[in-house]
C-alpha cells in the first residue's frame, strides 16, 4: 500500500544528509511498509499569545526499527515531509 506519493525538497536533503544516497518514493514507500506508525495525522490547535487558538497539524510518524529512523509524512497530501536517524548511513 503506497502511502507516499512525493518527497519534498526538505525530505530529499535531510535523507541524503543523514542516510546517503538518494531516496526514490518507491524506496520510501517500501520502508514505511515494514515500519510501526507511532501516531497519525492530526488537526490540532495551539494558543497563541494568550489571546486565541490557532490551527496546526501534527504530521504522522513512522517508526523503521530495521532502518532505524523515524519518517513524519503528510498523509492527507502523499508528501515524506522528512526523516530522523539514530545513525548516519554510507
Amino acid at each position: 500500500m503506497a502511502i507516499v506519493r512525493q518527497l519534498s525538497r526538505h525530505f530529499r536533503e535531510r535523507w541524503t544528509e543523514r542516510i546517503g544516497a538518494a531516496p526514490s518514493v518507491e524506496g520510501v514507500n517500501r520502508i514505511l511498509d515494514r515500519s510501526h506508525k507511532l501516531c497519525g495525522q492530526k488537526r490540532l490547535y495551539e494558543m497563541v499569545d494568550g489571546i486565541g487558538l490557532k490551527p496546526c497539524t501534527r504530521l504522522a510518524e513512522y517508526w523503521c526499527h530495521k532502518s532505524g529512523m523515524i519518517l513524519k509524512i503528510d498523509e492527507w497530501s502523499g508528501t515524506a515531509v522528512t526523516v530522523i536517524t539514530a545513525h548516519r548511513g554510507g
